[in-house]
C-alpha cells in the first residue's frame, strides 16, 4: 500500500508499473484542473493520476482512466473504490486508440504520462479534445536542451494535424539516466471547426 497526499493505492510492484516519484508531478497536473472539467488519463495504470485529480478538484465532471493491462486495471479499481472517487473516475480496460473513440470531442484535458511512445497517441488526444483543450505530453529529454526532442514531435504531430497550439508550461518531472530527464509539455490546443465535427 503506498500512500500519498491523502490517497491510497494498493498494487504489486512486481506485475504493475508505479512510480513514487512523480507524486510531485500528479499534484501540479491535479491543481490545475478547473471545476466541471472532463479529463481524460490515457495510459492511466493503478489510476495515481485520475485518483489524485478526482481528490484534488472535486468538482471536476469526470476522469476517464484508460489503461491496457488487466493487473493494472484491476488494482485501479480497487484505488478508486478505496478513495471514495468512483462517482467521478470510470475505470476502462484496453487500448487507448480504441477505447478513445468514444470520447471524441468530450473532454477538456488530456493527460499522457507515458514517457516513450505517446507521441504515436497525439492524434487520438487531440480527437478527444473539445474546440479546445489541454494536453499533458510526456517524453524524455537530454541535457543539456532538456525539452528539444518534445518540442519537435509536438510541432512535427500537431503541424501534421493542423491544429493551433501553443506550450504553456515545460516541466523536469524527474531523472531517468544520466544528463536524461523525464519532461512534460503543457500545451493549449485549438482545433479547426472541421476537425472538431470529425471527432464528433
Amino acid at each position: 500500500m503506498h500512500k500519498e497526499y491523502g490517497c491510497l493505492f494498493k498494487l504489486d510492484p512486481t506485475k504493475v508499473y508505479f512510480s513514487p516519484r512523480e507524486l510531485t508531478e500528479r499534484q501540479r497536473i491535479a491543481s490545475m484542473v478547473k471545476e466541471n472539467e472532463v479529463v481524460m488519463v490515457m495510459f492511466a495504470g493503478i489510476a495515481p493520476y485520475a485518483i489524485q485529480i478526482a481528490k484534488k478538484q472535486p468538482k471536476v465532471k469526470e476522469v476517464i482512466a484508460i489503461e491496457l493491462n488487466p493487473i493494472a486495471v484491476k488494482y485501479a479499481r480497487e484505488n478508486v473504490v478505496l478513495n471514495k472517487v468512483q462517482d467521478k473516475v470510470k475505470v476502462i480496460e484496453g487500448d487507448v486508440r480504441e477505447k478513445c473513440k468514444e470520447f471524441y470531442g468530450k473532454c477538456d484535458r488530456v493527460v499522457m504520462p507515458l514517457p516513450k511512445g505517446a507521441e504515436d497517441f497525439l492524434d487520438i488526444a487531440v480527437n478527444c479534445l473539445k474546440r479546445k483543450g489541454y494536453i499533458h505530453f510526456y517524453n524524455w529529454g537530454v541535457e543539456p536542451h532538456i525539452f528539444e526532442n518534445a518540442e519537435k514531435i509536438v510541432e512535427e504531430k500537431l503541424g501534421m494535424l493542423g491544429v493551433k497550439y501553443e506550450i504553456i508550461g515545460k516541466k523536469k518531472v524527474l531523472p531517468y539516466a544520466p544528463r536524461k530527464w523525464k519532461v512534460c509539455l503543457d500545451i493549449y490546443v485549438k482545433k479547426p471547426r472541421e476537425l472538431n465535427e470529425h471527432a464528433d
